[in-house]
């Protein structure tokens, strides 16, 4: 089941706290899914199971990540 959640349409995600949390590079993530850059909207599906969040070619070096819609297996 796939909970969609980002910036400007936030919707009930697994939990609030992680609706609006954001991800530096070198971060771990606690579900898998997809994360959007909060600068250019690049989007990376990550799985739980890799240990780092990887950079990628954003303009602004201080950009982060958002859950954009995550995995939630039962």
């Amino acid at each position: 089941m796939a909970v969609h959640s980002n910036k400007k349409n936030q919707i009930k995600a697994l939990n609030d706290a992680y609706n609006t949390m954001e991800f530096s590079i070198g971060s771990e993530i606690k579900y898998s899914g997809i994360y959007e850059c909060n600068i250019c909207g690049f989007h990376i599906a990550m799985n739980k199971h890799q240990p780092k969040v990887p950079p990628h070619d954003c303009t602004h070096s201080e950009y982060k990540y958002m859950a954009f819609a995550l995995i939630k297996n039962k």
